[in-house]
């Protein structure tokens, strides 16, 4: 059977409220329902449902903090019992939003980030990719490498780093799929989606 397609999640309202929607299979059996799940802050399955075939809608999860992030994930399941591949959604930040002038725009104080991250080459074509980071106060972080389940697979980093960037090279054979990198310190923490392809 194949795969639903299309799978797009954004936000209904500044309350995280999140609206998934999604177009059904092109070919296969005659559809029955959909079981679908949600990935909220690297935990895998943190809310499954079900819903029927003629829906492609789901609104029921909300996210409780800003900087809060979900993924979501749908297969299709036919009336033979046939079952898709999962189709994933883009990850979806719990952001708040502010209203700025042009003049505020390369004001580096209005919004700080404390840190941040970044995957090089992104997607990865082999086991072999970079890791940057930056950071504006010093402290203990930890960055650890999730799977699309919200397995953690790696740790890269667990201690106390400098203000400034850092890189380290990543040599992993990693099984094609798609990965988070999150770098945290205390209760904040910054992800990045990549994508590796063998």
């Amino acid at each position: 059977m194949s795969v639903p397609s299309l799978v797009w999640a954004n936000f209904i309202d500044l309350d995280g409220h999140l609206n998934i929607v999604w177009s059904p299979p092109t070919y296969g059996n005659q559809l029955d329902h959909y079981f679908w799940t949600y990935t909220i802050n690297g935990v895998a399955d943190s809310i499954t449902g079900t819903s029927p075939a003629n829906d492609m809608v789901e609104s029921s999860v909300v996210l409780d903090d800003p900087g809060d992030w979900a993924v979501f994930g749908i297969k299709a399941i036919s009336t033979q019992n046939d079952t898709s591949i999962v189709a994933v959604s883009d990850t979806v930040f719990f952001k708040l939003s502010l209203d700025v002038n042009d003049e505020d725009i390369d004001n580096s104080n209005l919004v700080p980030q404390d840190f941040s991250i970044q995957v090089f080459p992104n997607p990865v074509y082999n086991h072999n990719f970079s890791l940057k980071w930056n950071v504006n106060q010093p402290g203990k972080y930890q960055i650890e490498i999730y799977n699309i389940l919200g397995q953690k697979v790696k740790t890269i980093l667990n201690e106390r780093v400098p203000i400034g960037e850092s890189q380290r090279y990543i040599d992993e054979p990693l099984a094609t799929g798609i990965y988070f990198a999150i770098i945290r310190n205390g209760d904040k923490h910054r992800m990045v989606k990549f994508t590796i392809i063998r």
